[in-house]
């Protein structure tokens, strides 16, 4: 046998008796029905409603915060973050029946930063 029929023999018998077991098998389909049920897509949508929610209202403090002369380069690109990240979600959030598997977001804010929203920023 030449050097890449060798590879390939080799590539497909690990593929059938390492992947291709029943074992194997069943548990993928398993855990790809979990990810797909009602409950798992109920539960994805709320947390990217809570998502939304704490993002919005955090741009909202950001943009106060550049209002009240805060450190200019700092609080835009956190603003713009943050934008991006809601953006992102609600991207997703009007078909919630495909996979939701988002970037984790990083924490927007300090609570030395925070002060009640009035304006609409996001």
């Amino acid at each position: 046998m030449a050097r890449i029929e060798t590879i390939d023999a080799e590539v497909l018998a690990t593929l059938q008796d390492d992947i291709l077991r029943p074992s194997v098998v069943e548990q993928a389909i398993t855990l790809a029905l979990e990810e797909l049920s009602p409950q798992r897509r109920e539960e994805d949508r709320a947390a990217i409603e809570r998502e939304l929610a704490t993002l919005r209202a955090e741009c909202e403090r950001l943009a106060e915060a550049i209002g009240r002369g805060g450190p200019l380069d700092a609080l835009l690109e956190r603003l713009k973050s943050g934008q991006e990240r809601r953006d992102e979600l609600e991207r997703y959030s009007p078909s919630l029946g495909r996979s939701l598997r988002l970037r984790p977001s990083p924490p927007l804010s300090n609570d030395s930063e925070r002060s009640s929203p009035t304006g609409a920023a996001c």
